[in-house]
């Protein structure tokens, strides 16, 4: 049973490194408020996995902080995202344990440098997702732990905002200027695809944006230790 929830628990936290990346997108017309995206996963996933892995990810977005979040059986799990520190915060809520895992300017960078990128390549075909255009790209990402290369596709926006930080930490996505509103990524072994489907103009409290006090703060090397022991 504990190899079964260290497995679950490695899946959350590559998801939370992936979808912390989606949270660097202060948009430069201002845009605040809320996108969400519906998560899908590839067949032959095992039963017990699958139900516990989140369905829908929520993304706020407040000029330049931003918190993304998931909601599964195992609890709440979250990222929040300062670009003028350039610091962000996992927050991780697994069997009773709430840790915030803070990650510095170059822990994020260590997280791009785990995938190769071997081809990039701007396509010249486009879509509308909830009325806002769309331009495919495709991207071809060699992953170490599969020793394999993996060709991923995303469509993104400029009319959400356009700025160089947009993607600046997204392992996969980073030379991507837009927000991406469709994308597939993985997540340990597991394949999975995110697509917009609400983008809410909204107020927001900066609440939202602080650390919980229920959280405890570590280094990333801190939490390994923690979350070995549950």
């Amino acid at each position: 049973m504990k190899t079964k929830k260290t497995h679950i628990l490695g899946l959350i936290l590559v998801l939370l490194t992936v979808l912390s990346t989606k949270s660097l997108q202060a948009a430069s017309t201002d845009f605040v408020g809320e996108i969400v995206y519906e998560i899908s996963y590839e067949d032959g996933i095992d039963a017990q996995i699958l139900e516990v892995l989140p369905q829908q990810s929520t993304l706020l977005v407040k000029k330049k902080q931003t918190y993304s979040y998931t909601i599964s059986p195992l609890g709440n799990q979250g990222m929040i995202y300062d670009h003028s520190k350039e610091a962000s915060y996992a927050l991780v809520d697994f069997f009773s344990t709430k840790l915030a895992i803070k990650k510095q300017k170059e822990h994020l960078l260590k997280d791009r440098a785990t995938f190769k990128i071997k081809d990039f390549k701007l396509e010249n075909e486009r879509k509308k997702i909830l009325g806002y255009t769309c331009q495919k790209v495709k991207v071809t990402v060699f992953i170490p732990k599969l020793n394999q290369d993996i060709e991923f596709t995303a469509f993104f926006t400029t009319e959400l905002g356009n700025n160089e930080w947009i993607n600046q930490a997204d392992p996969i996505y980073y030379m991507v200027n837009g927000t991406l509103l469709e994308y597939e990524i993985q997540m340990g072994t597991v394949f999975m695809s995110l697509k917009a489907k609400e983008i809410t103009p909204k107020k927001l409290n900066d609440n939202l944006f602080k650390i919980p006090k229920t959280h405890t703060i570590v280094s990333p090397e801190e939490a390994e230790k923690l979350l070995k022991k549950q």
